[in-house]
């Protein structure tokens, strides 16, 4: 069970909070951190971070500097991301609540445009992605298939679907989901047509821009497309209340959606022009097939511990790139962007396993 452990206001009340979950200490996170602390609007946020490895706010040192307050939160014991994410949420103050991941790097005026944005008429913003590691195919696939309107180039506007762990909610219209907290914001997808569903609308904001690290190993991106499929299809079984003839026609008509989702996927491949191309389209309807397997699963036999294999790859995504992108990651120092090269990048398809 979690617990806020400390909170220390800085300065004025902030505006946003933004979660960051940690696999351990302010070590698994200082990448994010640090471009946190880049923000032109950090000053405006609270900075929230969720299973630090039990360490005291002394510990983090100048990592929490000029950020409008701090909370840490012990989300030890907690099995999902979405569950780890509702925990920051729950103990978040501020009026607005979003997403920092381990893996993604927000462009310093990322906040402030998210913050300006939500002064419409909107239930939900996100920004766009940019691919941080786009040397490989599996990296775009997996950008691509995860997160396909939302990669840049977008133009802003009212939209759809926003991309999963990067939205940023007003935090009222979170409070009245209560205990399904967890298991709504571990696919999000779900929760925004939840939310469209009751009259709320979601928007785009393109000046908000975040640098993606994706999984570049071909086996880990099949398990994490396998294992996302799984928990998205289970809990939009559940939380539509739907019964067993519904829920096998969806296990039955898991078959087509590959098809259908990769000729949404080669409009946006069109749209972003990748540089690794050579093979791309074959990757990712691999991975779209490898979701929908997932997706058969969770709708006959439920999520299973789907959840739970997704947050390794959530929160230690340095395990799931390739070794030449983990040597250059390692290489960087802590506030740089990376935009890791195609140095030692394969040219068979299957080579990148």
């Amino acid at each position: 069970m979690s617990s806020a452990r400390e909170s220390l206001p800085f300065g004025k009340p902030p505006e946003m909070s933004v979660v960051v979950v940690s696999p351990g200490g302010v070590e698994g996170v200082s990448r994010t951190v640090h471009h946190l602390r880049r923000q032109t609007a950090r000053q405006r946020l609270e900075l929230v971070l969720v299973d630090c490895g039990g360490e005291s706010l002394a510990a983090a040192g100048g990592e929490i500097d000029g950020f409008a307050a701090l909370r840490l939160v012990d989300g030890r014991g907690l099995r999902s991301t979405g569950e780890a994410i509702a925990a920051g949420i729950r103990a978040a103050s501020a009026p607005l609540v979003g997403c920092a991941e381990e893996h993604s790097f927000p462009e310093p005026g990322w906040a402030e445009a998210i913050i300006d944005a939500h002064s419409g008429p909107w239930a939900a913003v996100a920004g766009v992605l940019e691919n941080a590691n786009p040397a490989t195919r599996t990296s775009w696939a997996a950008l691509l298939s995860d997160f396909g309107p939302a990669v840049a180039p977008a133009e802003a506007g009212e939209a759809a679907e926003l991309p999963g762990h990067h939205t940023t909610y007003k935090r009222a219209t979170l409070q009245r989901y209560g205990d399904r907290l967890g298991r709504i914001l571990e696919v999000e997808w779900v929760l925004h047509d939840d939310l469209r569903a009751a009259g709320e609308r979601l928007f785009r904001e393109p000046r908000a821009v975040s640098h993606h690290l994706n999984v570049s190993r071909l086996g880990s991106h099949l398990r994490a497309e396998f294992c996302g499929g799984r928990a998205f299809a289970a809990n939009r079984a559940r939380f539509r209340g739907w019964g067993v003839p519904r829920r096998l026609l969806w296990t039955a008509g898991s078959l087509l959606m590959p098809l259908v989702r990769f000729a949404r996927a080669r409009l946006d491949l069109r749209r972003c022009r990748p540089t690794s191309r050579r093979g791309l389209a074959a990757v990712l309807l691999l991975g779209l097939t490898a979701n929908a397997a997932g997706q058969m699963l969770g709708y006959g036999l439920g999520p299973g511990r789907a959840a739970e294999r997704r947050m390794a790859n959530e929160l230690n995504r340095h395990r799931y790139l390739r070794r030449n992108e983990r040597v250059q990651l390692a290489a960087l120092a802590s506030e740089d962007l990376p935009r890791l090269s195609a140095a030692d990048a394969p040219d068979g398809l299957l080579q990148e396993a």
